[in-house]
């Protein structure tokens, strides 16, 4: 989701100096009416982004970091985180960066220059970046004053204190849990460098370098910027500058994006405010998808999140083995008394063979004969043995198969029999039906055939009738059953004899 704010500052009075002051007024109700909403999402475990982005001398910085007498969107920012995690267990990490001249440049190291920007498969980050554990605010305001005295920041024509860097103040919040995944979020809010056009700033040298590195990378976002709110959505090339590289996550991947444009109304920054609002206007056509993010930090919460993955697998398993379970024991007693049978005829082959030998070995024979025939007969017993020892394992096999089919032809009794007492009482309900009409048995010499029915019904005092009634088919009335035709004529009768 992309949010979009318009900060308009009115145009000055000097020609040529530009104040950074915004208005308090403005301040507030940006971040009473946006940022807020951003932050409870976070709180939630949903990454959230929030930039300033606009020509030099707009207010941007001012906007975004305010002064110690109007304080801007970051230390508003962590004064509400702190006030909503008063009663949650939390841990907070904070990290400051500057991107000068295409360099990642460490703002609360100020000996860690030019870092490199990796990827791996838990996304983009800055190795050897410095990361600190914050537990109060006034450790973050620690964090932001020591990263504005290593910010680079340089004296124009249009600005005395105009930044000459991107910065990216990153808060990790991890909302912590013993029952349940902690809920992670990165909140991102960034600083961006004002374009400026040399033919105003008359910069030379140093200057005139930090402009141009600033506006290739400010239009390489501007780009991606349009690619992404073009539809169909084709390849997206971030790698044009390591901006748009940092700012890739929230751009078009997993976060919430809240852009803030702040513009002059001055007439000789007409173009430049006509691009800006251009940029807002494409910027709200960009669409994330955003999740929240969880993860497990503490082994109680590790134990309780794979005991719940072990019940859900249990249950699967049971449902799946239940549904499956008949089948296969089936097969497998089938296959069962298919081995008993066969190794019962090899049973009585050799018992056959030993019998033959037997017979053969009371008359006379040679004495090597002998010898072999003994030698076989032994072999015919032992291998009689082994099979009686595997037939008896295969009948309790057997037995223990068949009891488990009793079993289960048991409950399937019980099944069939509850089914054919439903079926008998159905008969037994219809019987009583056809005797109830045929209890008067009364037939006239012509017309339609009656009954005599005895109907006992109640009356709207409560007052029982019992009476024989002829009942004539052909009076049945829609949707009537012949038990209401008797009740309905009996009532008539009723009323006949009132009046």
């Amino acid at each position: 989701c992309f949010f979009f704010f318009l900060m308009i500052r009115r145009p000055p009075r000097s020609t040529h100096c530009i104040s950074s002051a915004a208005s308090d007024v403005y301040k507030r109700q940006l971040f009473d009416n946006s940022v807020k909403r951003l932050i409870r999402t976070a709180l939630e475990g949903i990454n959230t982004t929030v930039f300033a982005y606009g020509q030099t001398t707009s207010g941007k910085t001012f906007t975004i970091r305010g002064n110690e007498g109007s304080p801007g969107v970051t230390p508003l920012v962590l004064q509400m985180l702190f006030t909503e995690m008063l009663e949650r267990k939390f841990s907070m990490q904070v990290s400051f960066l500057e991107l000068y001249n295409e360099s990642i440049n460490d703002l609360l190291d100020s000996s860690n220059q030019n870092l490199d920007l990796k990827e791996d498969i838990q996304g983009i980050y800055i190795k050897n970046l410095t990361v600190r554990p914050i537990s109060t605010i006034e450790d973050a305001i620690q964090c932001l004053h020591e990263g504005d005295k290593n910010k680079k920041i340089g004296e124009t024509l249009l600005n005395a204190q105009s930044s000459r860097s991107h910065t990216v103040f990153r808060i990790r919040i991890a909302i912590e849990s013993d029952t349940e995944a902690s809920k992670i979020a990165q909140l991102n809010i960034v600083d961006l460098a004002g374009s400026e056009g040399l033919s105003k700033t008359k910069a030379e040298g140093i200057r005139r370098r930090e402009g141009a590195n600033i506006n290739k990378s400010l239009l390489a976002l501007s780009n991606v910027i349009y690619q992404l709110s073009k539809m169909p959505k084709k390849f997206i090339n971030y790698r044009d500058s390591k901006l748009t590289r940092i700012l890739q996550p929230a751009l078009g991947g997993n976060s919430n994006t809240l852009i803030i444009c702040t513009v002059s109304q001055a007439r000789e920054n007409y173009q430049e405010t006509l691009n800006t609002l251009l940029f807002g206007v494409k910027a709200k056509k960009v669409k994330n998808i955003v999740k929240v993010n969880k993860e497990v930090l503490n082994c109680s919460a590790k134990l309780a999140v794979a005991l719940k993955e072990i019940e859900h697998l249990k249950q699967e398993l049971k449902s799946s083995m239940q549904a499956s379970q008949i089948t296969e024991d089936l097969e497998v007693i089938k296959e069962l008394k298919a081995e008993l049978v066969e190794k019962q005829e090899q049973i009585e082959n050799l018992q056959e063979l030993i019998d033959t030998n037997t017979q053969m070995n009371t008359g006379p024979a040679l004495p090597h004969d002998e010898e072999v025939q003994k030698d076989e007969l032994k072999e015919l017993i032992e291998t009689k043995e082994r099979l009686y020892i595997e037939l008896a394992q295969l009948q309790q096999r057997n037995s223990m198969d068949n009891e488990f089919m009793e079993n289960w032809a048991m409950e399937n009794g019980k099944v069939k029999e509850l089914e054919a007492l439903i079926h008998s009482q159905g008969i037994h309900l219809e019987d009583l039906t056809n005797e109830l009409l045929n209890l008067g048995n009364a037939k006239p010499e012509k017309g339609p055939v009656y009954s005599s029915v005895n109907c006992t019904t109640k009356t709207k005092e409560n007052i029982e009738l019992t009476s024989d009634i002829p009942v004539s088919y052909t009076h049945l009335r829609a949707h009537e059953t012949r038990h209401d035709l008797v009740c309905r004529l009996l009532l008539e009768k009723k009323k006949k004899k009132k009046k």
